[in-house]
C-alpha cells in the first residue's frame, strides 16, 4: 500500500501541475491575443484615414470668394467640421492665366523653405522648387502676374506631397497644373489684385493621430456633414466620407476576427481545463468515497475537489499573465477576467458534488439524455449560425445611420461549427464502429483490431470527449493556417483587379476631348522608374437597357493573362467583356448583342459579349465592361466624338517606386493606386490573431488531450486486466487499447477537417469581405494556406501525440495492481 500511496501522490502532483500549465497556457494566449489585437489599432486607423490617394482622404468645400452667402455657408460647414475634431485648412486660388496663383495661410505647416525666406508682405511671393525651375527664377527675381508685379522671396518644397491637406494638387510636386505654372503663393490682398475670379476652399481632413474613439463618432457625423454640404450652394469634392466608412468597416472586421479568435481560444481552454480538472477529481475519487461514507457534507466535498484545482489554476493564471505581459505587453482587464472566469468556473463545475451521496451509478439513459439534448441544441445553433453568416456574407453590421458594429452570431459561429461537427461525427461513428467490429470479427483473425473497434464503439463518452477535443484542435489549426493567408490573398487580388495594371493613375477630367480638356500625354510616364509599359484608357459612365454601369475603353485591351482582345466582331459590333454581376442583371451570355450608350457623348455603339467574368482588370467596381478604345471610337454613332483618356495604366517592376514618382510628371488632379498599395488596415492586424489561435491549439489542446488519456488510463488498465483474463496477449492488449485512442484521434481529425472546411466557406470569406472596400471587384472565394503556420502546428501536435502515446503505452503496460479493484472506481 505504501507503493500505491506513492503512486497516487505522484499522479496527484502531476495532475496539479497539468492544471496549472493548462491555466497558464490559456491565460497566456488569451492575454497575448487581446493585447496584440489592440496594440496598434489607433495607429492603423490613423494611417488608414490619411492614406493615399489624398483626394479620397479629404473633403474640400469651395465657394466663390465674391459671393458672401456661399462663403458664409462654407464657413459654417467648416466650423461644424472643427467641432467634430476634424482639421480645416483654408486656401484661396485665382482662376485662369499663365500662372496658378494662390494664398495658403497654413503653408509653413505643410512645407519647408528651400531658398530665400517666406513672403509675408503684400507684393511678395514664394513658389515650389519645381515651379521656380520651370520659370527659371530664384529668390529676389520679379514676376509679372497680369498687371501685378511680385518679388520672389523664396522657394519651398512640400514636406509630404501626399498629405490630404494638399488635396492631391499636382502642382505641389510638378510645379504646373493643366499648363499653368505654380502655385505662386502670395498674400490674400495681393491675390485680390491679381484676379477677380477667385475660389475660397476649406479642406477638411482627419488629424494625424486620430484613433478608434474618434472613428466611431465620425462614421455617422462625417456622412451627415457631406450630405449637408451637398444640399447647399457650395461645391463639394473628395471622398472623406467614403474613406471613413471604409476604414470603419476594415477596423470592425479586424475586431470581429479578434473576437472570433478569442472565442476559439476560450473554447479550447475551457474544454481542456474541463478534462484536466476531471482527471484530477478522478485521481481523488477513492478519498472522496471515504469522505462520503463518513458523512461529509457537499461543501466539504466541494472543498476537497475544488480547492487544489483552484489553487493550481490561480498559480497558472498568474504565470500566464506575467508571461503574456513580458511577450506582448500589458493585457487588458477583459482578457485577464476571461481567463480567470474560465479557470474558476470550470474548476467549480467539475468539483461540484452530486445531489445524492449515493455511490450507485445512474442508468445509461439518465446519463446520456441531458448530453443528447444539449448536443442537439448545439448542433442546431451551429447550423443556423453558419447559414446566417453565409447568407449575410458579412460579419460587419452597418445600421441606417452608418454606425458599424460586429455581428455576434458571426463571432460565435466558428467555435460552434467545430464543436458541433465533432459531436455529429461521433454520433454517426458509434453504430459504424459497432458494425465494423462485427465485420472484422468475421473477416479477420486480428484480435487487437476487433477489440479496438469494440472498445471504441462501447466507450461512447470517452470517445466523444477525445474526438471533440481533437476536432476543435485540428479545426483551429486548419482554420488558422487558411484564414490569415486567404484574407491577405483576397485583398491582394481585389487590389490588383481594381488597378488593372501595376499602377493606375486616374484623372479628375471628363471623358471627352475639347479645348478645356486636352488629351493626356502618356509619354512622361514611360520615363518613370520601374515602368515597363504604358496604356491609356477611358473610364466612362454608360447605360445598357437603362441599366447604369461603367465602361473601361483601353488602348491595349486588358484580358486575362495579358492577352490582347480580338478585333471588332462581325457587323461592326465591338467585342466587350462584362462582369458576372452585369451579365446577371441584363441576362447576358457570350455572343449576345447589346446597345451601349456613352452618356457624356450622348452616342451609342453596338457591343457583342465576348466574355463574362466575376471581375475584370482595371474596373474600379464589380459591375462594368472592358473594350478596345479604338473599336469603341470607330463604332460610336456620333463620328465627331473623341474620347479623352482619363486613366493611365502602368506596368511596373517596382509598383511602389513607380507610384511614388508619378506626382513629379502629372499636371492634373489625380489619384494613384498601386497593386501593392496598403489596405485600410495593415495585413498583420488580421494575421496575428489566427497565429495565436494556432498556438492555443498546440499548447492548450495538447494538455487537454493528455488529460483525457490520463483520465481514462485507470479504466483502460481494468479493461486490460479483463482482456488478459480472456486470453489476449500483452501485445494484443496494448494494441487494442492504443487502437481505441487512435480511432478517437482519427475521428476527431476528420471532424476537424470537415468543420474547418465549413468555417472556411461560410465565416472566413465574410470576415475577409469587410476588408475590401465597397464597390471593389468581386473576385469570388479565395482560399490559400499559410504553409509556415500549418507546418509548425502539425509538427508540434505530432510531437505531442507521440509523447502522449508513449506515456499511455507505459501506463497500460504496468501491472494491474490492487488499485484496479471495484472499490477504487
Amino acid at each position: 500500500m505504501g507503493s500505491l500511496s506513492g503512486r497516487r501522490a505522484r499522479a496527484h502532483a502531476w495532475l496539479l501541475t497539468a492544471a496549472a500549465l493548462t491555466s497558464a497556457a490559456t491565460a497566456f494566449v488569451l492575454c497575448g491575443l487581446a493585447t496584440t489585437a489592440g496594440e496598434h489599432a489607433d495607429a492603423e486607423v490613423s494611417r488608414g484615414l490619411g492614406a493615399s490617394p489624398a483626394r479620397e482622404a479629404a473633403l474640400r468645400i469651395s465657394a466663390t470668394t465674391q459671393l458672401d452667402d456661399e462663403v458664409a455657408e462654407a464657413e459654417e460647414l467648416s466650423a461644424e467640421a472643427e467641432a467634430l475634431g476634424l482639421l480645416v485648412t483654408r486656401s484661396v486660388r485665382a482662376e485662369g492665366g499663365r500662372y496658378l496663383t494662390a494664398s495658403y495661410p497654413a503653408l509653413r505647416e505643410l512645407a519647408t523653405l528651400s531658398t530665400g525666406r517666406w513672403g509675408d508682405g503684400d507684393g511678395e511671393a514664394t513658389m515650389p522648387d519645381a515651379a521656380a525651375r520651370r520659370l527659371g527664377v530664384s529668390a529676389g527675381d520679379r514676376l509679372a502676374i497680369g498687371t501685378t508685379v511680385v518679388t520672389v522671396a523664396g522657394t519651398w518644397h512640400a514636406d509630404d506631397p501626399a498629405d490630404p491637406r494638399w488635396f492631391g494638387d499636382p502642382a505641389i510636386t510638378s510645379g504646373a497644373e493643366a499648363g499653368a505654372v505654380g502655385p505662386v503663393v502670395v498674400t490674400e490682398r495681393t491675390l485680390a489684385g491679381v484676379s477677380d475670379r477667385r475660389t475660397s476652399s476649406w479642406t477638411v481632413t482627419t488629424p494625424p493621430h486620430a484613433g478608434r474613439t474618434q472613428l466611431s463618432a465620425w462614421t455617422t457625423e462625417v456622412p451627415a456633414l457631406v450630405a449637408a454640404a451637398e444640399d447647399g450652394t457650395v461645391d463639394v469634392d473628395g471622398g472623406l466620407g467614403r474613406r471613413v466608412a471604409s476604414v470603419a468597416r476594415a477596423d470592425a472586421s479586424v475586431t470581429a476576427t479578434s473576437a472570433v479568435c478569442l472565442v476559439l481560444v476560450a473554447a479550447i481552454g475551457a474544454l481542456a481545463s474541463w478534462f484536466v480538472v476531471g482527471a484530477l477529481r478522478q485521481a481523488r475519487s477513492r478519498e472522496s468515497a471515504v469522505l462520503r461514507a463518513r458523512g461529509g457534507s457537499r461543501l466539504q466535498l466541494l472543498r476537497w475537489h475544488g480547492v487544489d484545482a483552484l489553487a493550481a489554476g490561480a498559480v497558472g493564471l498568474l504565470v500566464g499573465v506575467v508571461a503574456s505581459t513580458a511577450a506582448a505587453g500589458r493585457p487588458g482587464w477583459t482578457s485577464v477576467v476571461t481567463a480567470a472566469v474560465i479557470t474558476g468556473a470550470v474548476s467549480l463545475a467539475r468539483a461540484w458534488p452530486p445531489a445524492s451521496p449515493s455511490t450507485t451509478p445512474r442508468s445509461s439513459g439518465t446519463r446520456t439524455a441531458p448530453a443528447t439534448v444539449g448536443g442537439a441544441v448545439l448542433v442546431a445553433a451551429a447550423a443556423l449560425a453558419a447559414l446566417r453568416v453565409a447568407w449575410a456574407s458579412d460579419v460587419v453590421v452597418v445600421d441606417s445611420t452608418g454606425r458599424v458594429a460586429t455581428d455576434v452570431v458571426g463571432v460565435l459561429a466558428p467555435a460552434l461549427v467545430l464543436v458541433a461537427t465533432g459531436l455529429v461525427l461521433v454520433a454517426l461513428a458509434r453504430p459504424l464502429l459497432g458494425a465494423a467490429a462485427r465485420l472484422a470479427a468475421r473477416a479477420s483473425d486480428r484480435l487487437a483490431l476487433v477489440l479496438s473497434l469494440r472498445l471504441a464503439g462501447r466507450r461512447a463518452r470517452t470517445q466523444a470527449a477525445m474526438s471533440v477535443l481533437v476536432a476543435l484542435v485540428t479545426g483551429c489549426v486548419l482554420t488558422s493556417a487558411t484564414a490569415d493567408a486567404s484574407s491577405d490573398a483576397l485583398v491582394a487580388r481585389t487590389r490588383a483587379m481594381a488597378v488593372g495594371a501595376d499602377v493606375r493613375v486616374g484623372f479628375d477630367v471628363p471623358p471627352l476631348l475639347d479645348r478645356q480638356n486636352p488629351a493626356i500625354d502618356p509619354t512622361p510616364y514611360g520615363a518613370l522608374p520601374g515602368v515597363t509599359s504604358v496604356r491609356t484608357a477611358v473610364e466612362a459612365a454608360v447605360r445598357v437597357a437603362d441599366v447604369p454601369t461603367t465602361l473601361l475603353a483601353v488602348s491595349s485591351p486588358l484580358e486575362a493573362g495579358g492577352d490582347a482582345a480580338p478585333a471588332a466582331a462581325a457587323g461592326g459590333a465591338v467585342r466587350i467583356a462584362v462582369t458576372t454581376r452585369l451579365a446577371r442583371t441584363l441576362d447576358l451570355e457570350p455572343g449576345d448583342q447589346v446597345e451601349v450608350l456613352v452618356q457624356a457623348a450622348a452616342a451609342r455603339f453596338p457591343g457583342a459579349v465576348s466574355r463574362v467574368s466575376d471581375s475584370l482588370p482595371g474596373l474600379s467596381g464589380d459591375s462594368g465592361m472592358v473594350a478596345d478604345q479604338q473599336d469603341v471610337e470607330a463604332a460610336l454613332s456620333e463620328r465627331d466624338v473623341q474620347l479623352a483618356p482619363n486613366t493611365v495604366l502602368l506596368g511596373s517592376s517596382d509598383p511602389t517606386t513607380t507610384a511614388g514618382a508619378v506626382p513629379a510628371v502629372v499636371q492634373r488632379p489625380y489619384s494613384v493606386t498601386a497593386a501593392t498599395a496598403p489596405a485600410p488596415v495593415s495585413e498583420t492586424r488580421w494575421q496575428e490573431p489566427w497565429r495565436w489561435v494556432a498556438l492555443a491549439a498546440v499548447l492548450v489542446g495538447s494538455l487537454g488531450l493528455a488529460a483525457v488519456v490520463v483520465g481514462g488510463a485507470r479504466r483502460s488498465r481494468r479493461e486490460a486486466a479483463v482482456l488478459r483474463a480472456l486470453g489476449a496477449t500483452s501485445a494484443e492488449r496494448l494494441r487494442a487499447l492504443l487502437g481505441e485512442a487512435g480511432f478517437a484521434v482519427v475521428l476527431g481529425a476528420i471532424a476537424g477537417l470537415v468543420g474547418s472546411a465549413a468555417v472556411m466557406v461560410t465565416v472566413i470569406p465574410s470576415l475577409a469581405h469587410a476588408l475590401v472596400a465597397r464597390g471593389a471587384p468581386d473576385v469570388g472565394l479565395t482560399l490559400t494556406v499559410d504553409g509556415s503556420t500549418l507546418a509548425w502546428s502539425v509538427v508540434c501536435l505530432a510531437m505531442a501525440a507521440v509523447g502522449i502515446g508513449a506515456g499511455s503505452a507505459q501506463v497500460l503496460r504496468s501491472r494491474p495492481l490492487q488499485a484496479l479493484s471495484e472499490e477504487d472506481r
